[in-house]
């Protein structure tokens, strides 16, 4: 029987994508940018469909009022998506230190997560949680890197809905700006890498 393996159309790794959580990586003390900053975690996805793991960066340090509190910014936003899409109630205090649901505090908050809400699944028969992938060149570099567009949301109807809506108000204003797939002399690295130019998040 003649083989003739799927071609698969250019860009099928990219846009809204069923994922499930692999683990969840501090990188703070893997890199010397990282280590001064208030939050680094590295949410590394399985995505459906893909044969590549996708990171999705929690990075960055908290603004802060003149007495040392947090306020609200793009990395606390960051958090509290996450946080609210795994379940998990609990998430930094007025000081930025993470705490349970109960206010009690957690030293190491990706050993916490990764034993109290990462279920990986290698062979799932579904995929818990949705996000956005695209392509982005490395202004460093050159390269063209494949990236998780700031958050993941559950997998449902309702939440997915919304994703879209907040993806195409995103292009839309300009904040989502990713490179045209019909490119075709880019060198495309599908697994995210340690930048030095931390990106905000809503």
């Amino acid at each position: 029987m003649p083989f003739k393996p799927e071609v698969k159309k250019p860009g099928h790794w990219l846009g809204f994508k069923e994922v499930q959580i692999v683990d969840i990586v501090d990188k703070r003390s893997s890199h010397p940018k990282l280590e001064a900053l208030d939050v680094a975690l590295n949410v590394n996805l399985d995505v459906k469909d893909s044969n590549f793991t996708h990171i999705l960066q929690i990075m960055g340090d908290f603004d802060r009022e003149t007495d040392g509190n947090i306020k609200d910014c793009p990395l606390l936003k960051a958090i509290n998506n996450f946080v609210n899409a795994i379940g998990f109630d609990g998430g930094v205090d007025i000081k930025g230190d993470w705490v349970d649901g109960a206010d009690l505090p957690i030293k190491d908050i990706a050993d916490y997560l990764n034993k109290q809400y990462v279920k990986f699944n290698p062979e799932p028969v579904t995929f818990p949680f949705y996000t956005y992938l695209y392509s982005e060149r490395n202004k460093k570099d050159g390269k063209v890197y494949t990236r998780v567009w700031k958050k993941i949301v559950p997998n449902t109807v309702e939440d997915k809905q919304e994703f879209h809506q907040y993806v195409t108000f995103c292009k839309n204003k300009g904040y989502l700006k990713e490179l045209d797939n019909s490119e075709s002399n880019i060198q495309k690295i599908p697994v995210g890498s340690i930048r030095g130019d931390v990106a905000s998040m809503d």
